[in-house]
This record gives C-alpha cells, sequence and structure tokens, in this order.
C-alpha cells in the first residue's frame, strides 16, 4: 500500500515527479527542495551524488554550488535533505563519465574550502529503498572517511566495506583477531612498523602496486619486496586479490581502531 501523505505532501511528491519527467525530456533547470527521506523515493535516476554536511550559509553560496554542478552536469535535479545536497544526474552518463565528474565536483568542493564528503551512489535507478540507500550510507560516511583518508570522493563500495569493518569491530572475537594479524607484522618487522605503513597504502590504493609506490615515492620493484616479504611472514601472496583480503580487513580494522583509541584519549 502506497504510504499516505498530506495534500502539501502529495503536491509535493508530484511536483518531484513532473520536475524529473520534465528532465529527463531535456530541459536543463535545478530542483532544490527541502525533503524529508520518505519522500526520496519519488526521486530516481541513474546516480546519485550526495554533498553530505554541506556548509552554505546563505542562498547565495548555494546557487554558487549549484550552477557548480550544473556546470558538471547540466539538467539534473538535486533536493536537500537536512545538511546534505543530494544531486541525482539526468540522462545515460555512463560510469567513466560519472567518475570524471565525481573526481571534477570533489575538487571544486575542496578548492572551495567546503567541509562536505562527496559520496557517488551508482545504479540508484536499479534501487527500490533509495531512503533506505541514503540512511545507511550516512550511517558509514564517518568510518568510511577514516578507512579512506586519502580517497578523493567515497563510493557505495567503500561505503560497503566500512560497514563490514564496522561490524567486525562490534564483536570482540573477530576484533581479537584481525588486530593480531597488525601486532604480528609489527612483532616480526625488524624495522619496526614499515609493513604496517605499506599495508596502509596498499589499502588505500586498491592493492594496485603501481599507485602505492606513487603515493610512497618508491620505486615498483621496491614496493613488489616489501610486499613479498609481508607475504613471507603471513604465509600466503598478498599480492592476489583473493589471499589479500585478510590483510586488507585487518588494515582497515587496525585503522577504526586506532583512531578510536585516539579519539577516547581526549
Amino acid at each position: 500500500m502506497e504510504k499516505q501523505y498530506s495534500s502539501d505532501g502529495r503536491r509535493q511528491l508530484k511536483n518531484i515527479r513532473k520536475n524529473l519527467t520534465d528532465l529527463e525530456n531535456g530541459k536543463t533547470f535545478h530542483m532544490v527542495m527541502q525533503a524529508d527521506t520518505d519522500q526520496l523515493s519519488a526521486l530516481s535516476s541513474t546516480s546519485l551524488w550526495i554533498v553530505h554536511n554541506i556548509a552554505c550559509k546563505n542562498s547565495s553560496s548555494l546557487d554558487t554550488l549549484l550552477d557548480e554542478i550544473h556546470e558538471l552536469s547540466p539538467g539534473c535535479a538535486a533536493a536537500l535533505c537536512g545538511n546534505d545536497l543530494l544531486v541525482y544526474p539526468i540522462g545515460g552518463i555512463n560510469e567513466k563519465e560519472i567518475k570524471k565528474k565525481s573526481q571534477e565536483l570533489s575538487q571544486y568542493l575542496k578548492v572551495k574550502n567546503h567541509d562536505a564528503i562527496l559520496l557517488e551512489c551508482p545504479d540508484l535507478q536499479g534501487t527500490k529503498a533509495p531512503s533506505y540507500l541514503y540512511e545507511i550510507s550516512i550511517g558509514c560516511i564517518h568510518d568510511a572517511q577514516i578507512i579512506y583518508p586519502h580517497a578523493p570522493y567515497l563510493t557505495m563500495q567503500k561505503i560497503r566495506f566500512a560497514r563490514m569493518v564496522r561490524l567486525i569491530m562490534q564483536n570482540e572475537h573477530l576484533l581479537a583477531i584481525y588486530i593480531g594479524v597488525m601486532q604480528f607484522l609489527e612483532k616480526m618487522d625488524p624495522h619496526g612498523r614499515p609493513c604496517i605503513f605499506l599495508c596502509a597504502y596498499y589499502l588505500d590504493c586498491c592493492c594496485d602496486i603501481m599507485r602505492t609506490a606513487s603515493m610512497l615515492y618508491l620505486h615498483r620493484n621496491t614496493v613488489k619486496y616489501r610486499i613479498h616479504k609481508i607475504s613471507t611472514l603471513l604465509g600466503y601472496d598478498i599480492s592476489d586479490s583473493n589471499e589479500s583480503t585478510n590483510l586488507i580487513v585487518a588494515c582497515a580494522v587496525s585503522r577504526l581502531h586506532d583512531a578510536e583509541k585516539m579519539s577516547k584519549k581526549f
């Protein structure tokens, strides 16, 4: 049964549907409105950007941000939900183009000193409950930021991973196992923490050796050697994505665990 709304709510939902239909017919304008999470089910597109915790102090600063978003994605729809700006690119934008535009929007937010987090949610059109996706995403953003401090923007893949890590943190037995992996590496490494340091960047670079080498300003062969060294200590090849999962999860758990310990000191 469809949820019952007040007359104002029904009128608002009707306007949303009409505006999205107009947008899909090629009109290029912004639809910005105050929306609650129940009303998000009326908004759908091929993708979704969530600009979380946007601090627009006045309408002119919001208009400026919307102008920039409109440059990146003409014909988009946008809705305000509390301090979050939800942007729905309209039309057949492919994955490569979405990533490019996400990077550009993230860079714009950084340059303009917006204390905001950009989250890219692909394939929203196939999601039956956008409001549920939104609530889950917002609930995991803080953890994902800690786990991926160097990511220019967050993705749903990172959000799901952060949610899994949080569930591990809530299980004392699993937490002890994963923390034990990092403690073992620290104990076995004769040089202190280089192995753990490399693991952290390996996580940030999605297990890509070339990107890890670039971030650490090291030659790729040096990174390969250290990965081989870690593999020898652990007894499995961490350069194999199928075998490196436990180490990557352990590194993420350790990063989140250390951050929480640090926050309790202050």
